[in-house]
């Protein structure tokens, strides 16, 4: 190869003909490891898929600071599913998901969109599960997968407006890697080992994270998780979205509880971020039907940070809706108000409303 050699701080060297655009290397790429994986497993299965899309469109409004006017981010989606069958048995899970996400007037966004107005693509979710052991007891999980700690692991809210995840202390939700999952007599385990760059695949040079969990089984048809209980991990040196690293280490108990209809989560967790203790908290109650049609909930979160003039604490209350079946449409509207925070003051409120259709 030949033309030119680029070098950028805390990225990867790139050796190019002809200068493409970043977030078209970063896409040609991610898409060019994704379809190896599917290459490398097709020996394996017949060409019989089964497959679900789903759509997504979501709104979200922000109160933002006071002279900034309103900000909106909307996103679209579409989620497929499809499953590798072999002469006896299912082979592989293949799931991908992307998304076109847009800012308009929007300071504080997510890090992959490069400016206040604009809209930029993002691949999500990008995964093939191999399913090694019949009965679930062992699969390989490779691609973009979801970080496994806490809640996060017993229900899926990768597409969903209620989020149970302690990303900010993460410093990531996906991530490009592999890891182990199954269950056995009844309890689930997870863990991946990733390299840290979250949603893009190069520049993981000095990143990496390795995250798991035991506990209650996971069921990913349910919007509400099972009852029971789990034990979390998490430790790595992770590249945030300036491009910085982050060393973390962090530990989670959660539990899942139901009382009629009436539902409880809760999730404590410890850990170090940055040589910081961190201390945070999650809690819900909601309420849903028997068929899960017709959900409410109301759900406090905090985050607590040891720094060196002391204990600084960002917290947040939610309030959300959500109508509809997982096959067919579903209506979610949800409210978040932030009560504390670490780089602003308290007082911004998130709207969000979003419909999906699944249909198979």
């Amino acid at each position: 190869m030949g033309g030119c050699l680029k070098v950028r701080k805390a990225r990867q060297r790139s050796f190019c003909k002809k200068k493409l655009p970043n977030k078209l290397r970063k896409s040609s790429s991610n898409s060019l490891f994704f379809l190896t994986l599917l290459a490398s497993i097709s020996v394996h299965g017949e060409s019989q898929w089964a497959t679900s899309f789903d759509f997504i469109g979501t709104s979200t409004n922000l109160s933002q600071e006071p002279g900034q006017g309103a900000g909106r981010l909307y996103s679209f989606g579409l989620d497929t599913i499809g499953y590798l069958t072999g002469k006896t048995r299912n082979a592989a899970t293949v799931v991908m998901q992307a998304d076109i996400w847009c800012a308009d007037n929007l300071e504080i966004r997510p890090a992959f969109i490069e400016k206040e107005d604009g809209c930029e693509p993002a691949l999500k979710i990008a995964s093939v599960n191999l399913h090694i052991l019949p009965d679930g007891k062992l699969n390989i999980a490779l691609g973009h997968l979801e970080m496994p700690f806490g809640l996060e692991s017993v229900v899926s809210t990768n597409r969903t407006l209620r989020q149970v995840s302690t990303t900010r202390n993460l410093g990531q939700k996906l991530d490009w890697g592999m890891g182990i999952n199954g269950s056995i007599y009844g309890k689930s385990y997870v863990s991946t080992l990733t390299r840290g760059t979250g949603m893009e695949y190069l520049g993981g040079n000095q990143s990496w994270a390795w995250a798991g969990r035991v506990g209650s089984a996971i069921n990913d048809v349910r919007y509400l998780p099972n009852p029971g209980f789990g034990l979390s991990w998490f430790t790595g040196n992770v590249r945030l979205g300036d491009g910085t690293l982050s060393k973390r280490s962090l530990m989670s108990a959660d539990m899942t509880q139901y009382v009629r209809r009436f539902g409880l989560l809760v999730q404590l967790g410890i850990g170090r971020i940055d040589d910081r203790r961190v201390v945070s908290a999650l809690g819900e109650v909601n309420l849903a039907n028997s068929l899960e049609s017709r959900a409410g909930y109301i759900q406090v979160s905090s985050k607590n940070i040891d720094t060196l003039g002391g204990w600084e604490s960002e917290s947040s209350i939610a309030l959300g809706v959500r109508f509809g079946e997982r096959i067919g449409a579903a209506f979610s509207t949800q409210y978040v108000y932030e009560l504390e925070s670490l780089n602003r003051s308290g007082g911004r409120g998130v709207f969000q409303i979003q419909f999906r259709y699944r249909w198979s």
